[in-house]
């Protein structure tokens, strides 16, 4: 799911692109990083992905954006919840 707002787009584990910015080569380095560090971040999972965009994007030139990785102890399931509304809970994993 991609949620697009003042100026960043954020993705989460359920849009394909979540899965090819992770993929490329400036993210690879960082997961790497990440997963040499795995013990001291606790195991954590990538909850979502925050690209913050410049509003003044210029075509003709290359330009840099900031992309933020947050992490989280749980993820949300997609198996139907058995609270009232029936929105997803989040499980814990570890």
């Amino acid at each position: 799911m991609r949620e697009e707002a003042n100026g960043y787009i954020e993705y989460n584990f359920l849009d394909p692109a979540f899965f090819a910015i992770l993929s490329t080569p400036n993210r690879g380095s960082t997961i790497s990083m990440m997963i040499d560090y795995k013990v001291d971040l606790r195991y954590q999972l990538i909850d979502k992905i925050v690209i913050l965009r410049n509003k003044d994007l210029k075509l003709d030139q290359a330009e840099a954006r900031t992309i933020v990785i947050f992490l989280e102890n749980e993820r949300i399931t997609l198996i139907s919840s058995p609270t009232k509304d029936g929105s997803p809970k989040k499980q814990k994993l570890g």
